[in-house]
C-alpha cells in the first residue's frame, strides 16, 4: 500500500493511505496514485500533515484505518447477555481472554491468559454478543461475532473480560 511521506525539520514522517475508504470511518481525504484512489484519514491527534476541510484544520493520521480496541469486562456472577454493535475493518484481530482460573489457597488466585485470532474479509458494523452463566463457582463466556468468531470459555471465576485487538491487515 502506498503512503504519503513528509519530509520536514530533517525528520521523515509516513502517512498509511488505504484502497477502502469505509476504514476511516467517514473521516477522509482521497488521494489519487497512478491512476488508483486511496484514501488518508484525518483526525484531531496532531500530526505534521494538516488538511483543511469544511473550514476546519485537521490532521492527516499516521495510521488510515481507525479501529479502537474493544475491552469488555464484567463480575461474572449470575447470568445475561449483552450486545452492542461495533465497527470491524476488514483485517486480523486477536481475541484476549484473561480470567481467573482457580485459587491455589484462599487468598491466592490462578490466572488463567489465553489468546484467539480471527479475520474481518469485509469492513461492517456488526453485532458482539457476550452470553455469560455461572453454575456454583464455575463461569462460562461466550462471545460471538456472527459469521466470524465463536469463542467460548468454560471455568472462569470472578470477573471475565476480553479484549479485541486490530493486529494486521
Amino acid at each position: 500500500m502506498p503512503n504519503l511521506v513528509l519530509e520536514k525539520g530533517g525528520q521523515t514522517y509516513r502517512f498509511g493511505l488505504h484502497e477502502e475508504k469505509s476504514v476511516t470511518r467517514g473521516k477522509y481525504i482521497t488521494v489519487p496514485f497512478n491512476g488508483r484512489d486511496y484514501y488518508a484519514r484525518y483526525g484531531d491527534t496532531s500530526t505534521p500533515l494538516k488538511v483543511e476541510k469544511d473550514g476546519r484544520t485537521y490532521s492527516i493520521q499516521y495510521e488510515p484505518v481507525e479501529f479502537t480496541t474493544y475491552l469488555w469486562e464484567k463480575n461474572g456472577r449470575r447470568n445475561g447477555e449483552y450486545t452492542e454493535n461495533i465497527f470491524l475493518p476488514n483485517g486480523k484481530y486477536k481475541v484476549t481472554y484473561d480470567y481467573i482460573k482457580g485459587y491455589r489457597d484462599v487468598n491466592t488466585p490462578r490466572y488463567g491468559h489465553d489468546e484467539e485470532e480471527f479475520i474481518m474479509n469485509t469492513s461492517q458494523e456488526t453485532p458482539i454478543t457476550v452470553e455469560y452463566n455461572q453454575e456454583v463457582n464455575i463461569h462460562r463466556m461466550w462471545v460471538t461475532i456472527p459469521s466470524v468468531y465463536n469463542g467460548y470459555k468454560n471455568g472462569l471465576y470472578g470477573n471475565i473480560k476480553f479484549k479485541i485487538e486490530r493486529i494486521g491487515e
